[in-house]
């Protein structure tokens, strides 16, 4: 599927702001990742040894999900970087408007990639939450019934 980029809109950007740009996907993503991983170790070492057969499934569907998340956001990230190395063509000075074209498309696609991976690791991050805390409160409420607070 081809997508149509007016660009004509990013004209309006400079290279710096490109650059702006390209480093705040970097940083947001860098950090999307470092949280994977906590997120993996929290669901993989920790939960899905106090889940039951009923959340057994459900936890390790998240789990198969954020590591698809996590190769995703690496490969998101090494195009960033170098993207931001391409960004080079709109510093030079030389007039190549086919190049600058092509750098202005890229980063359009790039933006939107990163936004769109923002908000599916949101999402995932949610249905993490959601999952932990009915475990925890599942695990609670047994360990109550179960008489372990009594003397």
């Amino acid at each position: 599927m081809a997508l149509y980029t007016n660009i004509k809109y990013m004209e309006w950007k400079s290279a710096e702001e490109m650059h702006e740009d390209a480093r705040q996907w970097l940083s947001e993503l860098e950090f999307a990742h470092t949280e994977s991983h906590f997120l993996d170790e929290l669901l993989g070492t920790y939960f899905i040894k106090l889940s039951t057969d009923r959340n057994y499934t459900q936890t390790k569907a998240l789990v198969e999900r954020l590591s698809a998340y996590k190769k995703q956001i690496s490969g998101h990230i090494k195009q960033a970087r170098d993207h931001q190395n391409e960004l080079v063509v709109l510093l030079d000075g030389i007039d190549q408007p086919y190049e600058e074209r092509e750098v202005k498309t890229a980063h359009k696609k790039l933006q939107q990639k990163a936004e769109q991976l923002t908000r599916d690791f949101r999402e995932l991050k949610k249905e993490i939450f959601h999952t932990v805390y009915d475990i925890m409160r599942e695990n609670n409420r047994k360990y109550l019934i179960g008489g372990k607070y009594r003397k």
